[in-house]
């Protein structure tokens, strides 16, 4: 590879994305053969290819004359880094389209029918979390500094504030993806998917804040910051994303109902890379400013009040989008820098044990001040460990407006060598935390992912290439059939038999399913409430005074036992209208261990 044919750019770019999808395939597999996240292999198949590609360069430069724009020597790695920007750029655009896809996917979990019912719960969580994060990292940060050998004069305060308000955010597109592999569906992940976005406009916005607050006060020294325009442009941009945001979802949605799903996602595709791309313009000929992340999240919350059915779409960016969801990882990998984690120092491992320590402590006072409830998790703090875009982004903008060079690159070493670490282990411990609040099947942890892998892919393809020339016949049978306890999921509540009217409502309002088990007081199953038991109900105010759960449930709609064949399963579903069955440990106990819906049955006997 000469350094010319680099200088074009378009040729090497092209083979840069081709290498980091291939070693993103490579990464998923075997992440899913040593049982771990494949966001995980994703990242470290896309850190190989620039070790690679960074080794290729280096060998190809060595004694060629640098350009002036680079001021190192010539085969360095930093020489072969700076090289390698200049193709990287035009890859921006994708990574920004599949997270702002993913910031929309998250938003749509702030539907009405949600917020009124764990609204409540919602903002405790969030609350605590940008607070105690916040203030203890910035504590850490403070004391490692001032006990560490930093120079006189260092603006160590200034470097505590701003990675106090750094640590709040959490990834969405390593959390979003994570549950979305292992198929988890609950109250759980709601409330993961939930603190994710607050936290990550609470992030933004504080940060902001906090930064043209020192700037103000002159703590950041001589920065090319004028405080009162950037206020401004705060406020401005946060109107601005509100307006664009809704903008995009009342489109997206008046789409919806007269095209096919992938029909508009492609439209949300091209309005994504337009204001993404179009920034500069919009800002320069109309006076619009906004941040692109946070218009996707507030488009994708209005879009999934307003759309009809939304939950098609969701589906399309689901499927159609996944390819450009493992690119995207792939360069997040290929961004990372390992060598930062070795120059992480005493303020580097106080943001990061702070951070970790604040996420599980803020969630565990949130958890006891909501009232403990069951259908959450007091360590519901591991899930929300991952942390890349947003401080990369920071990053970014610290390196580019603060001039003290102390405070500059310590922000920058930090923010760069804690990503290695939160976005290696926050999955894991994600995936730990939904499987441990029976919030993802059997069945997926059996197979290696919600959507089976690439490796089952492979081995699905063979069979059925085998069986197509007629071998092996009838050799595709297991020992052991496969039985609901492998495809149900186990966090679910119950009604009380005395739950008023009313109470049934919150309760339905805070549910992801569409039938609501009644137990009685020894947790006995004595029926199942399913929409169309309540629908009349709502408008007639006097029998709704009257009623209780226990009136209101059904005692004949089938039940499934736990160790019932997915076959007989089946034939259970085909004799009733339902689209769950509630699961119990057997017919004579009927007590109730979760619920196993016709799709994950149907999705698992095709597999």
């Amino acid at each position: 590879m000469t350094l010319a044919a680099l200088n074009t750019g378009t040729l090497f770019t092209g083979l840069l994305l081709a290498a980091m999808a291939l070693a993103a395939v490579v990464g998923g597999i075997a992440a899913q053969a040593l049982r771990i996240p494949r966001v995980i292999g994703y990242l470290l198949a896309g850190a190989f290819v620039h070790l690679a590609a960074v080794a290729v360069v280096s060998a190809n430069a060595a004694g060629g004359d640098a350009p002036e724009s680079i001021p190192f020597a010539p085969g360095s790695i930093q020489h072969a880094r700076e090289l390698l920007k200049q193709v990287e750029h035009p890859l921006k655009i994708v990574k920004s389209l599949a997270l702002g896809l993913i910031l929309f996917s998250i938003g749509g979990v702030f539907d009405a029918r949600w917020m009124r019912g764990a609204g409540r719960q919602l903002w405790r969580f969030s609350l605590l979390d940008a607070a105690l994060t916040g203030g203890l990292v910035g504590v850490a940060v403070l004391v490692a500094a001032t006990m560490g050998t930093t120079p006189v004069g260092a603006p160590i305060l200034p470097l505590a504030l701003l990675l106090g308000m750094a640590a709040i955010a959490t990834a969405p597109a390593a959390t979003l993806v994570t549950l979305r592999e292992y198929d988890a569906k609950g109250p759980v992940t709601d409330m993961t998917l939930g603190v994710v976005g607050v936290s990550n406009v609470a992030c933004i916005i504080l940060f902001d804040l906090v930064f043209l607050g020192l700037a103000s006060a002159g703590a950041l020294g001589a920065t090319d910051v004028n405080w009162k325009l950037a206020l401004l442009g705060v406020l401005l941009t946060t109107v601005g994303s509100l307006v664009v945001g809704v903008g995009l979802a009342l489109i997206l949605s008046i789409a919806h109902s007269r095209l096919q799903p992938a029909e508009t996602l492609l439209l949300a595709i091209a309005v994504l890379i337009g204001l993404w791309s179009g920034r500069g313009l919009l800002i320069e000929h109309f006076g619009v400013s906004f941040n692109f992340l946070l218009t996707a999240l507030i488009a994708g919350a209005v879009f999934a009040n307003v759309a009809v059915d939304p939950a098609r779409f969701e589906s399309a960016i689901a499927g159609t989008a996944r390819p450009l969801f493992v690119v995207f990882f792939a360069m997040a990998g290929y961004q990372m820098r390992f060598d930062e984690v070795a120059h992480l120092g005493a303020i580097g491992v106080a943001y990061v044990t702070a951070r970790g320590l604040g996420k599980w402590l803020a969630v565990r006072l949130a958890w006891r001040w909501a009232g403990s409830p069951a259908e959450l998790r007091p360590d519901l703090g591991k899930g929300l460990m991952c942390q890349a875009a947003v401080l990369i982004g920071l990053a970014d903008f610290v390196h580019a407006h603060w001039n003290d060079e102390w405070g500059s690159r310590t922000f920058v070493t930090t923010a760069l060598g804690s990503v290695i670490v939160f976005e290696l282990c926050g999955p894991i411990l994600l995936k730990r935390l939904v499987v441990a609040a029976g919030e993802v099947k059997a069945i997926t942890l059996l197979r290696g992912g919600g959507h089976g892998g690439v490796g089952a892919d492979v081995a699905r393809a063979i069979g059925s290439l085998i069986r197509t020339i007629g071998v092996g016949r009838g050799a595709g049978a297991t020992n052991e059939p496969l039985r609901v306890r492998h495809i149900m999921r186990s966090n679910v509540k119950s009604l009380r038999a005395d739950a008023t009217f009313d109470e049934v409502l919150r309760f339905v309002e805070q549910s992801r399913f569409s039938q609501f088990p009644v137990v009685d007081e020894g947790d006995r199953l004595i029926g199942v409430i399913h929409f169309s038991d309540i629908r009349e109900i709502i408008y007639d105010a006097t029998l709704a005074r009257l009623v209780t759960a226990a009136d209101l449930c059904n005692a004949s709609r089938p039940v499934a036992p736990i160790e019932m064949p997915l076959d007989e399963a089946l034939r259970a579903f085909q004799k009733n209208d339902g689209n769950a069955m509630t699961v119990v440990d057997d017919t004579d106990s009927r007590r109730v261990l979760g619920i196993v819906e016709q799709r994950d049955l149907l999705r698992a006997m095709r597999h």
